[in-house]
């Protein structure tokens, strides 16, 4: 199997309680013990974000989540469209 050090996402999330709906990009890289990343481009079409992505890397995973900063209770659900890049040999 691959190794990979570093993931490009862009994540869709619908909040169809609200009917509102957020986009962003997300670079992600670890060095074996620790995940560092970025969002940006973030779009969405409420008055505020729906939320915000979070990564930590645990159990030699890199975890890809997504915090609701709403406030209240969606319905929601999310796309993630990533792009891996291995370790280089």
């Amino acid at each position: 199997g691959s190794v990979w050090r570093s993931i490009k996402a862009s994540i869709s999330i619908t909040d169809q309680t609200n009917t509102e709906y957020q986009t962003s990009e997300v670079l992600i890289h670890h060095d074996g013990t620790n995940a560092n990343f970025t969002e940006y481009g973030i779009i969405y079409s409420g008055a505020a974000a729906i939320g915000e992505a979070y990564v930590k890397y645990q159990s030699g995973s890199i975890l890809l989540q997504f915090k609701n900063t709403q406030g209240g209770t969606i319905d929601g659900f999310a796309t993630v469209h990533a792009i891996m890049h291995p370790v280089a040999s």
